[in-house]
């Protein structure tokens, strides 16, 4: 088993305290030397302690790019090294990214794609009043993208403050959805609750093994009708038919199509996704690349756990009338 430590700065927590699991266990059956065959290392080039442990150990390192933070990286070693071994074609992925990138240089906005889809949602929330953003595909090989956006938007956006220092507190609010299944939880809230809600839907038009639904129960009509159809044509065909429903309420949304989910497609996504994120920043005008508000949380868990050079914070004591 060769496990592959993902930390940039080598210091998170819970990647770290996973690290430490596995390598006490690992000690308990083999030699030093048999320990550090299993350890791969995907980190900074330079800093941070699994760094200092690789340089002193031999342990195999790949390099996170020093100014590509965590969620920009799927397409650094970070992701790529995972898609290789589970037999993405990772040229093909980087290549469909360089494609997304090119279009999105386009100084018109009507034809670069990360533009449109930064300037609208980015309307949406300032202009339109619905700063909740839910992405929901109707792939469940898409359920992990759409737990992706939401730390890409959420962590990028939402920001105190501007690039120049004014207060703003800005940021909309991502939530991942999964259709058809939030049909079943949210379709209800989306088509009758708050307006403060825009949907981006995203269908994918081939599947490479589309799944036939029998032409059996003929004599009963509540069934007899999904015959001859496949589960893909009815996903897609819920997707339509919710954006129809919201337009109907007056609801906004917007629908991404993929053709398929192949390596190149995926590229695009990613690198649309990238780029949009970028732009939006830019529209709110705070910086999307940094993450100040996390940093609090993280020196207060260092104190409370005994870290060296980290004040351990007094805590409010727990009521014990709300004790369960």
């Amino acid at each position: 088993t060769l496990f592959n430590v993902v930390s940039k700065s080598g210091s998170t927590a819970e990647t770290m305290s996973q690290y430490l699991v596995v390598e006490g266990r690992l000690r308990e059956l083999l030699d030093p030397e048999g320990v550090r065959g299993h350890f791969l290392f995907t980190t900074d080039p330079r800093n941070g302690v699994l760094r200092k442990i690789a340089d002193e150990e031999g342990v195999p390192a790949l390099e996170v790019p020093p100014g590509v933070g965590g969620r920009f990286s799927v397409l650094s070693p970070v992701g790529l090294l995972p898609a290789a071994v589970t037999g993405i074609d990772i040229q093909a992925l980087l290549d469909g990214a360089r494609t997304m990138a090119d279009r999105c240089m386009n100084p018109v906005l009507r034809e670069n794609p990360a533009g449109l889809l930064a300037a609208l949602l980015h309307h949406a929330d300032t202009v339109m009043g619905t700063p909740i953003h839910v992405l929901m595909p109707y792939s469940d090989r898409l359920r992990s993208f759409a737990a992706w956006f939401q730390q890409l938007w959420a962590e990028s956006l939402g920001k105190a403050r501007t690039r120049e220092g004014t207060l703003v507190n800005a940021g909309p609010t991502p939530l991942p959805a999964l259709g058809a299944t939030d049909q079943h939880s949210l379709l209800q809230l989306l088509m009758e609750g708050p307006r403060d809600k825009v949907v981006l839907f995203m269908g994918v038009e081939r599947t490479p093994d589309p799944v036939p639904i029998p032409a059996l129960r003929e004599d009963l009509p509540s069934l007899a009708y999904l015959g001859g159809h496949s589960l893909e044509e009815l996903l897609d065909t819920e997707r339509k038919a919710t954006m129809e429903a919201l337009r109907r309420e007056g609801r906004p949304s917007l629908s991404l199509e993929l053709a398929d989910l192949t390596p190149g497609a995926m590229g695009e996504l990613i690198m649309l996704f990238q780029v949009a994120t970028v732009l939006a920043g830019a529209l709110y005008g705070v910086d999307p690349l940094n993450q100040p508000g996390v940093e609090l949380g993280k020196k207060l868990t260092y104190g409370l756990l005994g870290r060296e050079g980290y004040d351990a914070p007094e805590l409010r004591t727990r009521d014990p009338a709300w004790r369960v």
